[in-house]
């Protein structure tokens, strides 16, 4: 990994090299590029990590478009809810109309009924009182009638007494 390392930076020079395989200055080199190898592989590792799993952010704007997409189909549904609704109160409401002027026809033709109940009433009270007066007459006709009866009788029974008996 060294050798790589040393190549990326572009240190092909073999002549610092001491004893142990590295030069002082080429192993302060490396281990800076390792370290900032690691820190980028660590980074790289990240990027990674975030791209596949997504960042808390990513995900709290994925949350919240979701949230906003279902708010959206909530909100329709209330406005198809609300378009029904006033249909319906529409339709209620003309029904309402109608049936009011329905009631309103029959009122006045119970009322044009009553009024010619209470004539028909009216008109029987004065045939009652008529039939009335005129059974009273009746009576009082035959009761006429038996006293002239009566009395034709009783002239007869004396015409016929004074003329067999006096």
């Amino acid at each position: 990994m060294a050798s790589l390392d040393s190549l990326r930076l572009g240190d092909g020079d073999e002549d610092d090299e001491d004893a142990g395989g590295t030069s002082t200055a080429s192993s302060d080199i490396e281990s800076g590029e390792s370290s900032r190898t690691l820190g980028a592989s660590h980074a790289s590792r990240d990027e990674t990590r975030r791209s596949l799993l997504g960042s808390a952010a990513d995900r709290a704007e994925r949350e919240r478009v979701a949230r906003l997409r279902e708010s959206g189909s909530t909100i329709s549904k209330v406005d198809g809810s609300l378009d029904r609704t006033a249909r319906a109160l529409a339709e209620t409401e003309l029904f309402g109309q109608l049936t009011s002027a329905q009631l309103l026809q029959q009122r006045e033709s119970f009322q044009r009924q009553r009024a010619q109940l209470a004539a028909t009433d009216e008109f029987l009270a004065r045939s009652k009182g008529i039939l009335t007066r005129m059974q009273h007459r009746l009576v009082t006709d035959k009761i006429m009638q038996a006293v002239i009866i009566l009395a034709e009788i009783a002239i007869i029974a004396a015409i016929v007494w004074v003329k067999y008996f006096i």
